[in-house]
């Protein structure tokens, strides 16, 4: 990889190169020492000379989905888009390797969210009702659907035929040009409060009150906020029933 010796990094041990959610511009290639990947606490894997981490930030533009921590002295080679770029053009054999890597990467990561999903399903009973006294609705602005939420978990996304999936929230009649996901977003309520969640993999992104949401994280749903996916919007109603 010549051209990129004034790339090389020194990270001493125990040192945390990035953490989940931030902004991911560069990749890195270890050419000395071993980096461990943590996702929500759990270790996912341990890389060694030669391989490299980062990639998907770098790719996508979207933020981190995973820690990165030196498990040794280590030196990396810090890869932004230009220099990406440069070493794909010159060396088409590292472009293979790349791509075989990302699809097993692609592949495990989405193991992980599968058996991830699995256990916050189980945590947060899909089917477990709302409190009897919480009532909460979305309506679509322009066209004045409304669409009441009735469990603690409720998905927002378009019908896949292929899976027969359904969310609870089905926005396909409106969505005629397919910009929202179809799993795009979870609501969930915990401890007497609402969330939104975006998922993983969603690509036309979900906004509230125009302001860009992380996938994976939760984020406050008010009464009256308005949620965007994709070029749909939708307002968040809330109201607690009084006794009687």
């Amino acid at each position: 990889m010549k051209g990129l010796e004034s790339e090389v990094i020194k990270v001493p041990k125990g040192v945390v190169i990035f953490r989940e959610g931030e902004d991911g511009n560069f990749m890195y290639l270890i050419l000395k020492g071993k980096v461990k990947i943590f996702r929500r606490g759990e270790e996912i894997a341990t890389l060694g000379r030669g391989d490299f981490f980062g990639d998907l930030g770098l790719l996508t533009g979207l933020p981190r989905v995973a820690d990165a921590i030196s498990e040794e002295d280590c030196e990396l080679v810090l890869i932004d888009e230009n220099s990406f770029d440069r070493i794909i053009k010159s060396d088409p054999n590292l472009s293979i390797r790349i791509l075989r890597k990302l699809a097993h990467r692609l592949r495990d990561m989405y193991k992980l969210m599968d058996k991830m999903e699995r256990e916050e399903t189980a945590i947060e009973v899909e089917n477990e009702p709302l409190p009897p006294n919480i009532k909460a609705w979305f309506e679509l602005e322009e066209e004045g659907e409304v669409f009441p939420l009735e469990q603690r978990i409720t998905f927002l996304g378009r019908k896949d035929l292929s899976s027969s999936f359904v969310p609870h929230v089905d926005l396909s009649p409106y969505d005629r040009n397919r910009y929202i996901s179809r799993r795009h977003a979870r609501v969930i309520f915990r401890n007497g409060k609402f969330y939104i969640k975006e998922e993983v993999g969603v690509l036309n992104g979900t906004f509230l009150d125009n302001r860009r949401i992380k996938p994976g994280f939760l984020y406050d749903l008010k009464d009256g906020t308005r949620v965007t996916l994709g070029r749909l919007t939708l307002t968040f109603h809330t109201r607690v029933k009084q006794d009687q």
